[in-house]
Formats: C-alpha cells, structure tokens, sequence
C-alpha cells in the first residue's frame, strides 16, 4: 500500500480513515488527496490505542459508520468534521458528536446511483423469480413459463411507492419513470410542487401508500423514529400481491412480522440488501423463504462510486477549510465546531 506523501510540517490538514476500507480504496484516497492533506488510517480493529491516537492527531475523519463509535468521537479533540463516505450513519455516536460540537456530514448523494439500480434489481428479480431460474438452469433444469406455477409479472401500470425521498429515493424515482409506472412518496418533509411535477412523483400519507402500492420501498435513515416503521400492522395493510424492498437500514422493518407475512402469503415477496444483524445469522428465518431475496449490504458500493465519495468527502473538508460550512449534514448537526 502506498504512503501518504509529505510530511507533518508540510501537510497541516490531517485526516484520519476511520473503518475497514479496502486496500485498493486506500489506495485511491491517497492519490486523490490534495497536496497538502495527509491521510492516515486509524484501524481499530488491530490497534485501538494507536487508531485513537491518530484520531487526536487529526483535523478531520472520514469514515464508514462503524468507523466512529464512542471511543472516536470522545478522541476527536481537534476534529472539525465528521465526513462520513456512507449515506448511513446509524452506528455513529451522534448524540455525542452533536454534544461536543463536531459537525457530521454524509456522502452527498455519491452511492445514489447504485443503491438505486440495486432496488430496481431487486423489484424485477422478484417479479421474475430470477435467482430461482437461474439456479433452476445451473443445476442442469429446464421449465419454461408455460410449465411453471409460479408467473411472471412486470411492472407497467404498477403503483410503486417509495418511503424517503432523499438522494437515494429520487434517483429510484427516475430509474424507475421508463417503466411506466406511478410513483407515490412519503415522507416528513413534502417537496415542492415543482420538485413534485419535475420527479413524476406524487404525495400521500403512509397508510395511504401502504395500502394502495404494489411495490413499497425504503429509503429512510433508521432513527428511533423509524425503527420498524414497517410491522405487523403495515403489513396488515399492504396488497397480498405487493413486493416491499429494503436497501436503507434492516431496522426499519420488524423481521418476525415480515416472516410470517411472507409464510402465511400475506405478502408476495421481500428483497432485501439490509437485515437487523448483519451479517444475517445462518439460521436467520428469512434465509430460507423463497419469495425473499437477500443481498450482503451489497448496493452501495461500487468501483465508479467510490471516486465520488472521495470528491465529495475532500471538497467538504475544502469548504471549512475556507470556512464555509459543510454540505449534507445529518439534522441536529452543528454548523460547524
């Protein structure tokens, strides 16, 4: 792995890499960071003293969120920003971060794209029984439509409904526009008319959009406010043919009740990129449904995003740099430190 160029004279503003990135993502912080950065990356994992003296060293983190417990918030003596590169940051000590005046700022909409392309997969491989096919056809099998007790369906004249409508919600909105389907949102903040017409998305209360949705899908930040925002009485109320989707937080959803939704057929299917544990133990009743698909808390990353997060995260360091205030920051979050 390479060294950060210069030294500490000749580089003032350090960052400390908080969470476990992989090398060739290292790799490229380092040859994206501006002259006069120097990034080093405090693993808490193989030595937490020295990952925390990085940390007190340090101007700035940038991180994943299970890169910032406690213990690095409570070290971050000289931090003025927490940046973090996820859209997510449930595992961060916020409440403390806010107390010590560090602002925290997310990734700016720079895994949009693909968690949005990943929740469309997600939609159309139910729809299609895809991963059944195809395990169907590598184990030697063949059953065309015809023979098949299990139909197709496709998403024309579909009511899709998203919860959360924020970089990620809006851009499965317009992934979704080719389809030719109605889009309905919820969500705490209503947009604009404008944003509203623009979008091709229409508001309704949650009850509403529940009941009415063919395909839910979430899009929120998991907060005491939403934790299972979705639960035996939301299920209740969804169509028996409806698919709800999750790439956002797995706490979102009350696992128990969406089992027995998805085993009682209450619920046509389930794709999920997130679980309430992860990884998802092996015994995990979800596992072992077939109208559930489940992906590692896989839709995020990708190659072409990654660069993005780093722009995004270098540029918002720059900006209080020059003292201006940090885009993207989560609610409550000080303006700046």
């Amino acid at each position: 792995m390479s060294e950060p160029r210069g030294t500490a004279s000749d580089r003032p503003v350090r960052v400390a890499v908080c969470g476990d990135l992989a090398p060739e993502v290292l790799e490229r912080a380092y040859r994206m960071a501006p002259a006069n950065v120097e990034l080093r990356v405090a693993d808490l994992a193989r030595d937490l003293d020295g990952a925390l003296a990085v940390v007190a060293e340090s101007h700035y983190i940038f991180a994943i969120p299970e890169g910032v417990p406690t213990s690095v918030v409570l070290a971050a003596d000289n931090v003025k920003l927490i940046q973090m590169l996820s859209a997510g940051y449930d595992k961060v000590d916020t409440r403390l971060a806010i107390e010590r005046g560090i602002p925290i700022a997310l990734n700016g909409g720079a895994n949009a794209p693909s968690v949005a392309e990943h929740t469309v997969l997600l939609i159309l491989a139910l729809y299609r029984h895809l991963v059944d096919q195809a395990i169907l056809v590598r184990g030697g099998g063949w059953k065309g439509p015809a023979g098949s007790s299990e139909p197709n369906h496709e998403l024309p004249g579909k009511t899709v409904g998203l919860i959360g409508v924020g970089f990620i919600g809006r851009a499965v909105a317009a992934r979704l526009r080719g389809f030719d389907v109605k889009i309905t949102y919820y969500d705490v903040r209503r947009m604009s008319d404008e944003e509203e017409r623009e979008l091709g998305m229409s508001y309704v209360d949650l009850s509403e959009l529940l009941t009415e949705s063919d395909v839910v899908s979430l899009h929120l930040p998991l907060l005491p406010s939403t934790k299972h925002i979705i639960g035996a009485d939301q299920l209740a109320t969804m169509k028996p043919s409806a698919v709800l989707v999750n790439t956002a937080r797995g706490g979102l959803i009350d696992e128990a009740a969406l089992t027995d939704a998805l085993e009682s057929g209450r619920l046509y299917g389930a794709g999920l990129d997130v679980t309430e544990e992860e990884p998802a133990p092996v015994d995990h009743p979800l596992r072992r449904l077939r109208n559930c698909l489940i992906t590692p808390h896989t839709a995020g990353p990708t190659q072409e995003n990654w660069s993005r997060r780093l722009d995004n995260a270098f540029a918002n360091m720059a900006r209080v740099e020059r003292g201006e205030l940090p885009e993207w920051r989560i609610p409550g979050s000080p303006e700046r430190r």
